[in-house]
């Protein structure tokens, strides 16, 4: 089996200066037991504030071919053990899993870049898909942009009220793309 040390701990000001030694680092360590490893490089990580949860997206390569697999692993605050569910990518593109995101149960993860034209600028566009983690469904959710000055996918920020946040690389030679973008992921109820 293999483990995952987490250090759970209450920040204050008081108490931990941001510019101290990390070795000054308060905290309880918590052994989280893993049915298989991560792999330590090509990861994401986030916490869900919805499901109370750290996941860990992880793949063996930087990006995840058609048919491909990557692992999610899901820590439930509170509890020493994780769930890890192996997903296979079922779009058409390969995927960049570490510009992934877990919000709701499910995988929001944009594709591998393709050059596009919007309001006649060069840009890079990545479509952002999601991958159920109960039953690998999958679903698309429309083209993130980017500005061609950085060839890697806008980052996902937070997520929150069903809609994933992400920062866009941003220059003036294809003004109006970059900056936040937005993915709905669920229908808001009125």
């Amino acid at each position: 089996m293999e483990t995952l040390v987490l250090v759970k701990r209450s920040i204050g000001l008081k108490h931990y200066s941001i510019f101290g030694n990390t070795a000054d680092v308060i905290g309880d360590p918590i052994t989280i037991t893993l049915p298989t490893g991560i792999h330590s490089s090509n990861n994401a990580y986030n916490f869900d504030t919805d499901d109370n949860a750290l996941y860990i997206l992880s793949c063996t390569s930087e990006t995840v071919p058609v048919n491909g697999q990557f692992t999610v692993t899901k820590v439930v605050l509170g509890s020493t053990s994780a769930t890890q569910t192996t997903l296979t990518n079922k779009h058409t593109a390969a995927l960049v899993i570490k510009y992934g995101y877990v919000y709701r149960e499910k995988v929001y993860v944009p594709t591998s870049r393709v050059s596009d034209t919007v309001n006649g600028k060069t840009v890079n566009s990545f479509e952002v898909v999601s991958h159920s983690i109960a039953d690998n469904e999958m679903a698309t959710h429309g083209t993130i942009n980017n500005s061609t000055q950085s060839s890697e996918s806008p980052k996902p920020i937070f997520a929150a009220d069903g809609r994933l946040y992400w920062q866009g690389f941003y220059d003036s030679a294809t003004q109006g793309v970059g900056g936040t973008r937005v993915t709905d992921c669920i229908a808001i109820p009125d």
